[in-house]
């Protein structure tokens, strides 16, 4: 089977491109019933970084921006990631007796 000789998406605009792909998989809305857009990728990236314990300054720098831009948009993560943290999964490992 040869190659097509067109691309699928032509990108002569990447954000009209960036629809037609997500209209072609489905994906326009997020969960929330939200439109998707290219700013969508930064969010789901640093979002990402942050459940993955990456440092606000790493972030930061990695993205040209802020930490207390990181800080003020993220900080809703950090209640679930301390409570995941301190939940039964690592309470369990301490009360093994062998």
């Amino acid at each position: 089977m040869s190659p097509p000789s067109a691309p699928l998406f032509p990108i002569k605009d990447f954000k009209r491109s960036f629809r037609n792909l997500l209209k072609a998989t489905n994906l326009e809305y997020d969960a929330d019933g939200r439109r998707r857009t290219i700013y969508s990728l930064r969010h789901f990236y640093i979002t990402f970084l942050i459940e993955n314990g990456v440092t606000t300054a790493m972030i930061a720098a990695n993205t040209l921006t802020s930490e207390a831009m990181i800080n003020k948009y993220y900080n809703h993560l950090k209640p679930k990631m301390v409570a995941d943290q301190l939940s039964m999964k690592g309470i369990d490992n301490i009360f093994t007796f062998g």
